[in-house]
């Protein structure tokens, strides 16, 4: 399976930035401290796989916002929501690009407000761009130490393969568990 993340990285980290964003981006950092991928590839292609990914779901963001307005309780949380972004952003809702990616699960709400806010795509490709360039500032590296503690952590415990297994998959139970209580209370 490593051979085939390694032979495949590129597309890997695309499609994976493309669909799944931080876990993917944290992942391919751990590898590339660990030298099977370059810190540099992994950028270049998350970063791309980012923006171009973003710029699908703005342009979608029509289709979501009908969708919206059809189910009268979403529509008023939705005109909540927009009220208080507008009061944070202000007059150029386009700046919030540069750290709502930093907010774990708000990346497709946000897409979805720019396109309510009118954001022109030029606008919005550049201040994406620059988003994405924060996002990957900080994950990276924090993907890039934790490969490097995990490579310390394998030499040392045999077993840590299966606590990392373990850990994981709690995180995906909880995850999953999260978005079902969230969807639950909606």
């Amino acid at each position: 399976m490593l051979s085939s993340l390694i032979l495949y990285r590129s597309w890997i980290v695309f499609a994976g930035t493309f669909f799944f964003g931080d876990s993917i981006v944290l992942a391919a950092g751990a590898l590339a401290a660990q030298g099977h991928w370059t810190l540099g590839s992994v950028f270049g292609w998350a970063l791309l796989g980012t923006v171009v990914s973003d710029t699908l779901w703005f342009s979608m963001s029509g289709k979501t916002l009908q969708r919206i307005r059809r189910d009268p309780k979403r529509l008023i949380r939705f005109d909540q929501l927009v009220g208080k972004l507008d009061a944070w952003v202000g007059d150029h809702p386009h700046r919030g690009l540069l750290f709502i990616k930093l907010l774990y699960g708000t990346r497709v709400l946000s897409l979805v407000y720019m396109a309510v806010r009118g954001v022109p795509r030029r606008t919005f490709v550049l201040f994406d761009t620059a988003g994405a360039v924060v996002w990957l500032a900080v994950l990276l590296p924090i993907g890039w130490f934790a490969g490097k503690q995990l490579e310390a952590l394998q030499q040392t415990v045999p077993q840590a393969q299966v606590l990392l297994l373990v850990l994981f998959a709690a995180v995906v139970v909880g995850k999953k568990g999260w978005t079902w209580a969230r969807r639950a209370r909606a």
